[in-house]
């Protein structure tokens, strides 16, 4: 067996991403009925790993078709920072079957994450606004500038 195995699964309304290697299972689930495809976790993502679907100008597709998609599965470091961009909390992770609350993310509880007050598309306000860090600022560069 190779490791990690990963799945990508549709139901009705999710679309789910999983990772398992040997005892553990990470799953990064897009909720679809919450989903504006706004983009805003495709940017966010620090290792390109979700990417929009290329649709052909003026194909008529459906909204599921036209949300985000992770082609490369092995380049979602499960890190999180989608989840915690995200204005409409379309996306959650769990890890072996429990969800991962943002606060439990390793960003966040290292710090490297800020304590976020509210997230809006290109914007997002801190509970400390003075917060700083490469990571983060390079982070907060690619959702205000990056198409």
């Amino acid at each position: 067996m190779k490791w990690p195995i990963l799945t990508t699964t549709e139901k009705i309304k999710t679309r789910t991403f999983s990772s398992e290697y040997l005892t553990r299972k990470t799953d990064l689930i897009l909720h679809l009925d919450k989903c504006k495809t706004c983009k805003q976790c495709v940017k966010a993502c620090p290792k390109n790993a979700l990417e929009m679907p290329v649709i052909a100008k003026g194909m008529k597709v459906p909204l599921v078709a036209r949300m985000p998609i992770m082609p490369d599965q092995s380049k979602c470091v499960f890190c999180g920072v989608c989840m915690a961009l995200c204005p409409f909390e379309a996306l959650s992770m769990k890890l072996d079957s429990q969800e991962i609350p943002i606060r439990q993310l390793q960003l966040s509880q290292k710090g490297i994450l800020p304590k976020i007050a509210r997230v809006k598309i290109g914007k997002v306000e801190l509970s400390d606004p003075e917060f700083t860090n490469a990571f983060w600022n390079s982070i907060l560069l690619r959702i205000q500038t990056k198409k």
